[in-house]
């Protein structure tokens, strides 16, 4: 590869401006490089996303990032932009999901673990919380107030899709 070649692989610098995210471009060696992955593994390229699908999905990310507060941005958030950059979408959606699902337990923690049980009627302790399914933890959030009733339909659509993506 020419250094001209090499230089125009360098992602800018990047990163938060004001409120926006400034992602790298995506960059032109990462079809040809699924697909040299694809045929060295003698597997049809069609099984991931096409590279038009992938480019769309990156340039519309960084709108998407920018409505996360950064305090909530975390390598979970990192692992998702490598998963849509490489067109891997159904793991964009499970560490997007991760994340959620994370924040919610958190949540759940800051109200207060001793006063659960007040709420729910049962013993409730941290491995109890651990033990929730995701299902059975947006249910208690909306018990505790922790989400909106929209919040909740939101959130449980959003498990759906990624349970049966």
């Amino acid at each position: 590869m020419d250094p001209k070649q090499s230089r125009n692989l360098q992602p800018k610098i990047v990163g938060v401006v004001g409120t926006q995210i400034a992602l790298p471009p995506f960059i032109s060696v990462t079809g040809p490089m699924l697909s040299a992955l694809t045929t060295a593994l003698g597997v049809e390229r069609s099984i991931l996303a096409a590279d038009d699908q992938i480019q769309h999905a990156w340039e519309t990310l960084p709108r998407l990032l920018s409505r996360i507060p950064p305090h909530l941005r975390s390598e979970t958030l990192v692992r998702m932009c490598v998963a849509v950059g490489t067109g891997l979408f159904d793991s964009a959606i499970n560490y997007a999901w991760n994340a959620a699902i994370i924040e919610l337990r958190g949540k759940v923690r800051r109200f207060g673990l001793t006063v659960i049980p007040q709420v729910i009627s049962k013993t409730f302790d941290e491995a109890a919380l651990l033990d929730l399914k995701d299902a059975e933890l947006l249910v208690l959030c909306l018990k505790l107030n922790l989400i909106s009733e929209d919040g909740f339909f939101l959130l449980d659509q959003c498990r759906d899709v990624r349970n049966n993506f």
